[in-house]
């Protein structure tokens, strides 16, 4: 598997020249996904790499979260990217990465990182799973680099999975729900707003 460190991966997403858009996925759907520039990466964070060995397949992984001024819902929120290559014996015909949760998101691939297997569908369940499925990776074979953009601004744990009639997971970045602090600040300074307003509608009536 080819080197997946900041630099490399940054320079290969910069390359790009198509201008393609991802394709929207809601829960609960299915998409065929679309070619996808993620152009205007301004930051990459630190990468995951790893193993999934099961008793039919071995497979390397490589995952990383890049903010993205040209990310589909705002300028700065995260894509999470993904690749594979398969060691085998047995073909790989499914990715899953958990947790999208209620976040927004689009699916998309790029051939960026030199990956040869396109997937076909891309799904996602009730739960915030998004799976993208293949035809087969056979063995000796790298999947595409695979795309998703969020309405996320932050990132935590979470898990990159990989399916045949087995299945593996290793640790990978998962959208960050905010801190209940957070929606507490929220919630208050909307209140706070509020009470000015009706506070002027009182003077002004």
């Amino acid at each position: 598997m080819k080197s997946f460190n900041k630099l490399a991966v940054l320079c290969a997403v910069l390359a790009l020249s198509s201008s393609a858009f991802a394709t929207s996925l809601a829960p609960g759907g299915s998409v065929v996904p679309t070619s996808l520039s993620v152009t205007g990466v301004t930051e990459i964070s630190t990468t995951i790499s790893g193993t999934i060995t099961t008793g039919t397949f071995s497979a390397s992984y490589q995952t990383g979260v890049f903010t993205d001024t040209n990310n589909v819902y705002c300028s700065g929120c995260l894509d999470f990217i993904y690749q594979f290559s398969n060691s085998g014996p047995d073909t790989i015909e499914r990715a899953t990465m958990t947790n999208f949760d209620s976040f927004l998101t689009n699916v998309g691939y790029s051939a960026a990182a030199g990956g040869t297997a396109v997937p076909t569908t891309v799904t996602r369940n009730s739960f915030g799973d998004i799976a993208f499925n293949f035809v087969g990776v056979a063995t000796g074979t790298e999947s595409e680099l695979l795309i998703i953009q969020t309405n996320a601004t932050s990132f935590s744990s979470g898990f990159f999975s990989l399916q045949d009639g087995t299945a593996g997971s290793g640790a990978a970045y998962a959208p960050a729900t905010p801190e209940p602090s957070s929606l507490m600040l929220m919630g208050s300074g909307l209140v706070s707003a509020a009470g000015m307003f009706l506070r002027r509608r009182r003077v002004n009536a």
